[in-house]
């Protein structure tokens, strides 16, 4: 992918992931959300892969919390609980400050587990 390319497409996956912080503190308790939770496991997973190397980090430890957060809302239906909120929004936050600073081949490889992860 050119250079101009991958920063158009990281500039649309960072504003992706900001319209999701919005979205989750707008979500009820209760609500269905089946395609934000699996966008949110999307954006989760592919930051801890490109973070494998940092596993004892307070960044990485806070996404591992995230992706606990999610599997358990993936258990429940996808039903949403309002007290999930804070830990998905700290995930996302990281993701924001992380992924501008993670190489091509990184984020390549880290999307590429993640969609594998979601649908396989």
């Amino acid at each position: 992918m050119n250079p101009v390319a991958r920063a158009v497409a990281k500039q649309k996956l960072l504003g992706a992931v900001m319209d999701m912080r919005i979205n989750i503190f707008q979500l009820d308790h209760g609500t269905a959300c089946e395609s934000d939770v699996a966008t949110m496991d999307i954006i989760i997973t592919a930051v801890l892969v490109a973070l494998r190397e940092e596993t004892q980090s307070v960044d990485a430890r806070m996404m591992l919390a995230a992706k606990h957060v999610i599997e358990q809302c993936f258990a429940r239906g996808c039903i949403w609980h309002k007290d999930d909120t804070v830990t998905i929004d700290n995930a996302l936050a990281i993701a924001l400050k992380r992924w501008p600073n993670f190489s091509p081949y990184q984020a390549n490889i880290a999307i590429k587990f993640a969609m594998g992860a979601q649908h396989g």
